[in-house]
Parts: structure tokens; sequence; C-alpha cells
């Protein structure tokens, strides 16, 4: 007789227990806002650890960087003065060291990854001039800087056989190395016409890439979109969130393009626990989708170790090549790739608290939100930006003080989606990282849109509603 087989007994997730802390609504709206493209993080393998671990450390590492965390978007650093030390030259040793030689690149693709972003970086001594303690594009330099962008994209594909799917115009132009807003219009149009005159009109442009959400790039934005071949010529806005994430400002002036937040991360030391760390950059990525943000990048997937600034990695790599430290974060991206998935719908978001929760210049707010209409359901990310080392004081004149989050505080966050009112009882999926790490899933319930759950200092929450 033929044998039959028990059904496994599958065990109900854990149900939230009834909301304690201090009450907090967080409104989603109805209607559409933009649609999310993915997540993701740069590459700079400076260090050369990649090639120094064993060929099953490297397959872990990737997979573990790139399928688990679900990143579509990798973007590659080209030094500008290193591939391009004369003019004329053009050297693309380095970055096929780094990049190609390394597999960096075909691993990344074997693992999920379908955008590969480049980032070029600084200015080669024959383009520079000194302004004040930084440098600047010399007057004239706009043409032959975008030139020598496009040329080292153009040799990737001819000699490198690498495709570049889209590019920045320069890393950071209002930090190191300055460039003036005429500057930024004149380079996304030469830079425009040079790769589709080599049949490279895939390509796509984001700029101008400043290193914060603010005045500077609300003022480039206004000039990019005041020229309408300048306007045509790029795909997408783009801006980086540390202190000064995206805001709605920002958003206001994509005027329909693609939003690339083409980096993040914090700077410092970091240990492998560390829930601040990992809190804060989860806060900017929820900050960032409900702010208009289409593509997210972290800065550095993994570098070789720097125990004064792995704040700036997911993975740090051992220099003897045995192995890496990975860090918090990990956790709170993978989470939240999951819950924000290539082609999530965002809706937008406010606080009882915080109004539209921007994390921007000054005190960040408590409880961050985003939103997002899935194929099957909906998703809500949240997270509590308050701690224990925390305070409540603001303009001291003290940075750490001014600029950090308030004193811990539990907050029962009521989140109600207005296009849920009359669905009724809905079962909610409730996945947690805290201060001890990631929590098994839980299960609350829907009523009529809304649903309420306690969420604890430092601690990233998100919400899976299926209909």
């Amino acid at each position: 007789a033929p044998v039959v087989k028990a059904a496994p007994v599958v065990k109900p997730a854990p149900v939230e227990p009834p909301a304690k802390g201090v009450p907090l609504a967080v409104t989603v709206a109805s209607g559409e806002h933009q649609t999310f493209r993915g997540m993701g993080t740069s590459i700079g393998n400076w260090g050369h650890g990649y090639e120094r671990l064993a060929p099953k450390q490297r397959q872990l590492l990737a997979k573990q960087l790139w399928a688990d965390l679900g990143f579509p978007i990798l973007r590659l650093w080209i030094n500008t003065y290193d591939c391009s030390p004369k003019a004329g030259v053009l050297d693309l040793a380095d970055f096929r060291s780094r990049y190609i030689d390394s597999g960096v690149v075909a691993d990344a693709r074997a693992n999920g990854v379908t955008t590969v972003l480049l980032a070029p970086e600084g200015l080669p001594d024959y383009l520079a001039e000194p302004d004040g303690d930084a440098r600047k594009l010399i007057a004239d330099g706009a043409e032959p800087y975008a030139d020598l962008v496009a040329s080292f994209i153009i040799a990737l594909r001819d000699q490198a056989g690498l495709t570049i799917d889209a590019t920045g115009m320069q890393n950071e132009p209002n930090d190191k190395d300055h460039f003036s807003a005429a500057q930024v219009v004149a380079i996304v149009k030469r830079l425009r016409s040079k790769l589709d005159a080599a049949g490279m009109n895939q390509v796509l442009i984001v700029a101008p890439e400043t290193s914060s959400a603010d005045q500077v790039l609300y003022e480039w934005l206004d000039a990019l979109h005041a020229d309408a071949e300048a306007w045509k010529a790029i795909a997408g806005i783009s801006s980086h969130s540390y202190n000064m994430a995206a805001t709605s400002e920002a958003d206001r002036r994509r005027f329909g393009k693609d939003y690339w937040m083409t980096e993040a991360s914090d700077n410092g030391p970091e240990e492998a626990g560390d829930a601040l760390r990992a809190s804060s950059v989860a806060t900017r990525v929820l900050n960032d989708l409900n702010h208009g943000v289409t593509h997210w990048i972290h800065f550095l997937g993994f570098e070789t170790d720097d125990p004064k600034d792995n704040a700036t990695r997911i993975f740090s790599l051992r220099s003897d090549g045995t192995g890496w430290t990975t860090f918090r974060k990990h956790a709170h991206y993978r989470m939240l790739s999951r819950a924000f998935p290539p082609g999530a719908v965002l809706h937008r978001c406010v606080s009882s608290l915080d109004g539209e929760m921007t994390w921007t210049y000054g005190k960040k707010p408590r409880i961050t939100a985003a939103c997002a209409r899935l194929k099957d359901g909906w998703s809500v990310g949240l997270s509590n930006y308050t701690a224990p080392t925390f305070s409540d004081r603001g303009d001291t004149g003290t940075w750490s003080i001014d600029q950090e989050g308030y004193a811990a505080v539990t907050y029962a966050v009521t989140v109600t989606i207005a296009e849920l009112s009359s669905a009724g009882d809905l079962p909610v999926a409730v996945t947690r990282c805290n201060a001890s790490g990631p929590r098994p899933e839980t299960t609350a319930t829907m009523h009529s849109g809304a649903v309420t759950l306690d969420i604890t200092p430092l601690e990233t929450v998100t919400l899976r509603i299926v209909r």
C-alpha cells in the first residue's frame, strides 16, 4: 500500500500584543506618487580585498550582498585623474583590475544586478584650478570634461566589453571639485551628444549628484530645467543622503523625471551589532522613498576593513582574505528591499508628530514611514529614530545634539491607508529588526484600513498587507 505522509504542521506566527506606547498617527494618502526601481550599492574595491577571498567565499559574499538584499543596481567608480593623468591619455587599467578582472561585475550580474551606474570622481590636473581650499573645473573645461567621461564609457564598451547602463556627471560637484551651474548644464548636453553619436543613446545620464538635498541642488535643478536641451539630456535628477536627504523641494523639481539617490552611509567607526548606524540608514531609505526617490544606493557594499571608517560599509573585508564582518544594516536593508521591490508604487505619508517626516538639517523625525502598493497588496516601512543616547535639547550649538534624533520613546503607531478603508479586516505580516537584531515574524490585523503597533527606539518595522 502507498505510504501516506502526514501534512507538515505549520505553526501560526505570534500575534502582535496590544500597543502601549505613545500614540502617533501615520496617514497614507490616496493617489500614486513614484514607481520605485530598486536599491543597490557602489563598490570601490580600492583595497583589492575581493580578489584575496577564496572563490567559494567570493560566491558567498556576492550572494549575501546582491541576491539576499535584492539589490539590482551596482555603482562603479572612475577616478578621472587616474584614467586620464594627461590630456589625450585614457587608461582603463585600474578600472579593469578593480571591477572586471576581479570578477566584481560578473559576480554581481550573476546574483541579480541589472543596472550598472558609473560614478566619475575628481578632476585631472589639466582640467582643474585652485578654488580656496578646494579645486574647480577650469572656465573652458565643460566640453573636454564631458568628452573624457564619454570616451571612458565608449572605451569600456569597445575595449573591455562592459556596457554602462547609466552614468553620473561628477560625484558631488559641490564638494571637493567644484562645478558651476552653467558648467553642469553644458556638460550634460555635451555628454548626451557624444554618447548618442557613439550609438549609446541607451546610457542614462543622472545629474547633478550633489552631496545634499539643499539650496545648491535646487538652484542647479532649476538651471537644468530652464534649458530644454539639458533637461531632455538627463533621465533623472540625483543627490546624496547624509545629513540632508531627499526633500519635497527636490521632489517638486523632478517634473516627472526619476530621482536617483546615488549615495548614502554614515562615516566613522562601526561594530557588527551597531543598531544606531543601522537605524540611521534605514530611516533615510524610508525618508527618500517618501520624497520621490526612484533608485536608492548605499555608498560601499564592501571594502577592506578600516576601523576608523567602517560605517561606510555593509561588509568589511579582512585584509588577510579570510572573510568579513557583516554590519547590522544588512538586516535592515534586507527587510526594506523585500518591502519595497522594483515596481512598488509609492504613496505619500504624513505623520501627526513630524508632518512630512523629512530627514534634513536639524533634529531628525521621531517616526519615519513609507508606503507602497504592490502587485498583490500593500507594504509599509516604519523606523523609530529615537535613542537612549540622544537628547531632546536642540539649538545648543553642539552639532551632535542639534543634528541627531530625539531621546528614546516607544510609539504606538497607527497606520491608516485611505484606499483600504472599506476593505474590512486584513491580515498583516510584521517583520522587525531592533537593537537586539532581527525578530521572528508576527501577525496583526488591519481594521478598515488602520493598524496599530508599538515601535521601539532604533527599530525598523515592515508591514505586508495582502489583498
